[in-house]
């Protein structure tokens, strides 16, 4: 793999879907033996998310400031320590801590994966320096952004051809969590957690990094270094709100965000509750295994048709895209909390997850072709710490609602909510020109 980055970055999703095929056992765990109740599940989550919210911006930035390979790198040796050592115990303060430091390994590689493969590809045969200015550092390279340039194209795609990789590393992913999970549901996790540090060591062989140059004009001091990194958080800041398609698709994502996180803390329990039969975990794990398996294998042909679709570098109609999907995820959220019917509601739950899965390669496109090298990894972060952002306040809300009210109540609320997330992009979907963004 070394010296084709484009292959490397689409192996490393696929690595990132194996990781997440770990949440298997991890959910069945917490939801079949352990009997967690939703305000415990929706803690959980918020631990998770909260630390996604501190972490985000500051390890986008660190990896803009040191460069992309050692934050990947390090990404996965910690996710893959932070779920083996989960389960070393079953007390939930120990969950809890080791949900907070996967979430802080996920931060690392969220945004500078895309950033470093950007670099590379953009720079040719040659090392290419980062925008070093800060006059230059608010304005997308036009080699980069522009409408109809082939290299932008192609990243647009690729990120895409990556989703399609992820979603094939689940599958695989999610085989190995079932099969080792029918013996023993945490030592699955144990499983899962080696093969990610044996990835991250990997990728610390065959990763190389020849376009990213740090900023000479950072000090050797920490106090030189640290105001460095406020100064680039701050022009992706900028960046952020002075453009409307990145400023809808952040609005966006903090929208999902509030919404999502009590549909994925919930969605399980909430299909145990309508009759799932008396599993044992390694029951449940091979048939909710069988089900997010069908999910993954729906969502391949739904990435190739919008690999072909963001070809035609199109951001109006990419942003009017965006919206259909959120309400598209909106309508299968809603049945999956409405029906009484268990094979409805599984219907539902597989057009929300599909729906759902693709909008981020999508929303992450469209973030990527408005920024700059010199702050690429901050402004795709901002996508993590908006979402991350909703997922806090929204957890503990819903989840609440879930512990007080009624889990339908919180489930269609939460439906409802990913209608509203389509209305900024929407907006600029139809105020913007074909060509615009």
């Amino acid at each position: 793999m070394r010296g084709r980055p484009d292959r490397l970055f689409l192996l490393t999703g696929a690595a990132q879907g194996f990781t997440w095929a770990a949440g298997l056992p991890v959910v069945v765990w917490w939801v079949v033996e352990l009997q967690l109740p939703p305000l415990r599940l929706a803690l959980l989550g918020t631990a998770l998310v909260l630390t996604i919210l501190v972490a985000e911006a500051p390890t986008g930035v660190l990896a803009d400031l040191y460069g992309r390979k050692p934050s990947v790198v390090a990404s996965f040796a910690v996710m893959g320590a932070a779920i083996g050592l989960m389960a070393s115990s079953p007390a939930f303060a120990s969950m809890m801590v080791w949900q907070a430091v996967w979430a802080v390994g996920w931060t690392m590689q969220s945004g500078a994966a895309t950033a470093w493969v950007t670099d590379e590809l953009l720079a040719g045969s040659g090392p290419r320096a980062a925008d070093s200015s800060a006059g230059d550092a608010g304005q997308p390279d036009s080699s980069e952004t522009g409408d109809g340039a082939p290299g932008a194209a192609r990243l647009d795609q690729l990120i895409v051809r990556q989703a399609i990789w992820r979603a094939i590393g689940l599958m695989i992913g999610l085989g190995v969590a079932a099969g080792v999970g029918a013996w023993s549901l945490r030592g699955a996790m144990v499983v899962a957690g080696a093969l990610g540090l044996a990835f991250a060591a990997y990728l610390a062989v065959t990763m190389t990094e020849t376009a990213f140059i740090r900023d000479t004009r950072i000090g050797a001091s920490a106090g030189g270094a640290w105001r460095e990194a406020l100064t680039i958080w701050r022009q992706g800041a900028a960046l952020a709100l002075r453009r409307r398609t990145l400023l809808a698709v952040v609005s966006a994502a903090a929208i999902t965000g509030f919404a999502g996180e009590a549909i994925e803390r919930l969605e399980v329990l909430r299909l145990v509750e309508l009759g799932l039969p008396d599993y044992t975990g390694g029951e449940a794990v091979l048939l909710f295994g069988v089900v997010w398996f069908v999910m993954a294998a729906l969502s391949i042909p739904v990435m190739i048709w919008l690999r072909r679709r963001l070809g035609r570098r199109d951001a109006s109609r990419d942003a009017r895209l965006l919206a259909r999907l959120l309400i598209v995820a909106g309508a299968g959220a809603l049945a999956l909390a409405v029906s009484p019917i268990f094979a409805v509601a599984l219907a539902g739950w597989t057009v929300l997850d599909v729906a759902g899965e693709t909008t981020y390669p999508l929303a992450e496109a469209m973030a990527n072709r408005e920024a700059s090298s010199g702050v690429r990894a901050t402004v795709i972060s901002f996508l993590g710490q908006a979402e991350a952002l909703g997922q806090v306040l929204g957890g503990v809300t819903l989840g609440l609602v879930a512990q007080f009210v009624s889990l339908p109540v919180a489930l269609a609320t939460a439906a409802g909510l990913l209608a509203v997330a389509a209305i900024p992009v929407a907006v600029v979907g139809r105020a913007q020109p074909a060509s615009a963004r």
